[in-house]
């Protein structure tokens, strides 16, 4: 079958309004394809604190609640007739971020048998003239026993933007306590003090 002109012609004519108007709905403001956008949910974290380091990792047992750092006693030995919560203290060293960074620090607890225990996420900051800060956090029950820690040792990993950053363990005995304490104040970390004499 063949064409006359004025067929091609009137093809390539409707051909033509085809793609124009194509190309006008496609520059148009209501049709152009939407750029993404950061979500206000997702904090855009400074380089700055992306440098963070972690300068320490400790435990600390108390009631529920998180005690003033003045009152924590620093151990990785805990009787199991005064253990309520351990809780974990991360020191972070980093640069001035220049403004208020909200952050999450997520902490596994597992058994003395490897099996989680509780993940938890705690919410925290750094303020824009910090340049290192602690965060805290803990599990446990006000009621000391081996219901609440089984004899043993247990680990604690710590993530922050899904990637671990610590990892520290600490155990649970039903020794005597004074003995524990007396050990303790021999290490150079632990602030005890002298007049705390015997539990």
């Amino acid at each position: 079958m063949s064409l006359s002109v004025e067929s091609k012609t009137g093809w390539l004519t409707v051909l033509f309004a085809c793609c124009s108007l194509a190309t006008c709905l496609l520059l148009a403001p209501g049709c152009r394809p939407a750029s993404p956008r950061v979500s206000a949910d997702q904090p855009q974290v400074p380089e700055t604190f992306a440098e963070r380091e972690v300068a320490s990792l400790r435990f600390y047992e108390s009631s529920r609640g998180i005690p003033p750092e003045i009152d924590r006693v620093y151990r990785t030995e805990f009787p199991q007739s005064l253990a309520r919560f351990i809780n974990w203290e991360l020191r972070l060293k980093h640069p001035k971020p220049g403004k208020k960074i909200n952050f999450e620090i997520q902490a596994k607890y597992y058994t003395p048998m490897g099996k989680l225990l509780v993940n938890q996420s705690l919410k925290t900051f750094v303020k824009a003239d910090w340049s290192n800060s602690n965060h805290s956090y803990g599990y446990g029950n006000n009621k000391p026993g081996p219901d609440t820690w089984p004899v043993g040792t247990y680990r604690v990993d710590l993530f922050i933007d899904g990637a671990k950053v610590a990892s520290g363990s600490f155990h649970v005995h039903s020794g005597n306590e004074g003995k524990t304490i007396k050990k303790e104040r021999k290490k150079k970390d632990i602030n005890i003090p002298d007049d705390l004499g015997e539990l």
